[in-house]
C-alpha cells in the first residue's frame, strides 16, 4: 500500500460551517459577524434611499437572518470560545 501524508489544518469549512481543530466555532462566528455587518450596512443604505420599513424587514430576513440561522443547530449549542480553566 502506498503511504500518503495528510495535511493538518487549523480550520475547515464544511457545508458553510467553519470548524477549528478544537471543535470550536469562533472562526465561524467571526466570519459570520463580518458578513452580517456588511449586509447591515447595505440595509442602512437602502433605508437612506427611501426603502420602506416593511421592505427593509423582508430584505433583512432574506440576507441577514437566513445567514445567521443557517446550520445554527450544528454550532449554536457549542462553546464559541475556549473556556478558561
Amino acid at each position: 500500500m502506498k503511504s500518503c501524508d495528510i495535511e493538518r489544518l487549523d480550520c475547515v469549512k464544511l457545508l458553510g460551517v467553519v470548524i477549528d481543530s478544537k471543535l470550536l466555532f469562533s472562526e465561524h462566528v467571526e466570519r459570520l459577524l463580518g458578513v452580517c455587518n456588511q449586509r447591515l450596512y447595505l440595509l442602512s443604505q437602502l433605508r437612506k434611499q427611501g426603502l420602506s420599513d416593511e421592505c427593509v424587514a423582508v430584505v433583512y430576513d432574506a440576507i441577514v437572518l437566513s445567514k445567521v440561522l443557517y446550520a445554527l443547530p450544528a454550532w449554536g449549542d457549542f462553546p464559541i470560545f475556549k473556556p478558561s480553566v
